[in-house]
């Protein structure tokens, strides 16, 4: 039977539930995460365990390590999930919004169109990214299962790191279509055997970005300019904004209050910014010699102290 927009919307919104009662989660937006060396994600990996609650982390796996996009996030979800006393949602972006400067791969600007397109060649090759994501899932659920932690995990895609769709003519219709396509490969090509959450993640300069019926957001920079465009269930994070830790700690409480989801960005947790490629990127936080960075992250993960 053929599966139409808003009923796959619907069935999003369906799938929140769960999360929405036990309020909203709290983390790390660390997009160079699938970069950083081990000592590091093991090092973050006892924070969050040692905070507890209903943590998360986002990350970008593919464009920052395109060899081995899961690696990181496979070693940090094994290592935590059974120790946590509360729950883990992991984010994953499947496309940076600097592929048009200096990519890692050999790349064309976004195609929205092609996702009508069932043999369009840009859309066969970004669905490859959601199968990559669907494959580390498919190998983790075994895991999950045997450990019973099934009900503390949640797996969330977001199509496009800060899309330009309006800034590049595109249309909520390009977008259905994107969303159905991701829909397609993860249900009936990968048969991925748990509900992958989608949201999108707008770019700022637009602000009639809730026309897609009961579709997520997350937004990007200052709280106080984006908050009027978030509702329960949405996401915030300071991402390539530099906020004091007090500020942000107050927006955390605001946002949190809210229903709303909120992770933390430093420079430290993408790499050097003066690279545009993210994957020739030196990423490494070093947890074990900047005292004042593990400090501030645990600071914020303590959210609800």
């Amino acid at each position: 039977m053929q599966r139409h927009a808003l009923n796959f919307f619907v069935l999003i919104c369906i799938s929140l539930a769960p999360s929405m009662a036990h309020g909203a989660f709290n983390g790390l937006q660390a997009i160079g995460f699938s970069k950083w060396p081990i000592a590091d994600v093991n090092a973050l990996a006892e924070m969050y365990v040692s905070v507890g609650g209903d943590l998360e982390i986002r990350i970008m796996p593919k464009e920052f390590n395109p060899a081995r996009p899961y690696e990181n996030i496979d070693i940090f979800t094994r290592s935590v999930l059974p120790r946590l006393d509360g729950r883990l949602r992991i984010v994953a972006y499947m496309y940076f919004h600097d592929y048009y400067q200096t990519p890692c791969f050999t790349e064309p600007r976004f195609d929205w169109r092609a996702f009508a397109d069932p043999q369009a060649t840009f859309r066969l090759d970004y669905l490859e990214r959601v199968t990559e994501m669907n494959r580390w899932i498919k190998k983790l659920w075994p895991w999950i299962i045997q450990n019973r932690l099934q009900d503390k995990i949640i797996f969330e895609c977001c199509p496009f790191l800060e899309d330009y769709l309006e800034i590049e003519g595109a249309t909520n219709a390009d977008y259905q279509n994107l969303v159905l396509a991701i829909e397609d490969r993860q249900v009936d090509i990968d048969k991925v055997p748990v509900t992958i959450i989608e949201l999108r993640c707008p770019n700022n300069r637009r602000k009639d970005q809730r026309s897609l019926p009961g579709i997520r957001l997350e937004r990007h920079g200052k709280f106080r300019d984006v908050s009027g465009w978030l509702e329960p269930g949405d996401s915030y994070s300071n991402d390539g904004t530099v906020v004091t830790e007090e500020q942000f700690k107050a927006d955390q409480k605001k946002a949190l209050s809210a229903g709303i989801h909120t992770a933390w960005w430093e420079q430290a947790f993408n790499g050097d910014s003066t690279s545009a490629k993210p994957c020739a990127r030196k990423v490494a936080p070093s947890f074990a010699t900047d005292i004042a960075l593990k400090q501030r992250v645990l600071t914020i993960l303590k959210a609800r102290e």
